[in-house]
C-alpha cells in the first residue's frame, strides 16, 4: 500500500509544492477542489509524527542526563568497612 500508493503521492506532493511554491492544503486545492481534505489530513497527521517525535528525543535526552548522573548506590567497594 505505501509503495503503491503513498511514495508516489508523496513524490506528486513535493514535486507540485515546488512548481507552484505552495504548501499542502493549496496544493490539494488546486488539484481539485474536493481534495483539500487530503491537504488538511497531511497537516493533521505532520503534526502528531512531530509530537510523538519529540517526546521520543526528550526521553532519550532524559536518559543520557539521568545516566551520566552518580549515585552512592552504584559504586559496590564505597561501602566496605576498613580493616
Amino acid at each position: 500500500m505505501l509503495v503503491v500508493g503513498g511514495l508516489p503521492m508523496f513524490y506528486m506532493e513535493l514535486a507540485l509544492g515546488q512548481f507552484h511554491r505552495s504548501g499542502c492544503i493549496s496544493i490539494w486545492k488546486k488539484i481539485c477542489p474536493m481534495f483539500k481534505g487530503i491537504g488538511y489530513g497531511i497537516c493533521f497527521i505532520c503534526t502528531f509524527i512531530a509530537c510523538f517525535y519529540n517526546a521520543v528525543i526528550a526521553h532519550a535526552v532524559y536518559f543520557v542526563f539521568s545516566s551520566l548522573q552518580v549515585t552512592i548506590g552504584n559504586f559496590p567497594n564505597l561501602h566496605k568497612e576498613a580493616k
